[in-house]
């Protein structure tokens, strides 16, 4: 899933990379404001990328989040 997001295969995902996740699937509700506080819960160093670690956790903590909403 990493890699499919990584467009240009560097190792980490931007903010344009996730930008095209979400125009690429016709996810219109995400507004500029919604995306950049996505990106930036999950770029935890806040170094303006999202590596694999960090890509790592935001699906761990997503997964578990939605585990107790159910």
């Amino acid at each position: 899933m990493f890699k499919l997001l990584d467009k240009d295969g560097n190792g980490t995902i931007d903010k344009s990379e996730l930008r095209t996740l979400f125009a690429d699937n016709a996810i219109d509700s995400i507004n500029g404001k919604s995306l950049d506080e996505i990106f930036e819960t999950c770029d935890k160093d806040k170094n303006g990328i999202i590596d694999f670690e960090e890509f790592k956790f935001a699906i761990l903590m997503w997964c578990m989040q939605a585990e107790y909403e159910i």
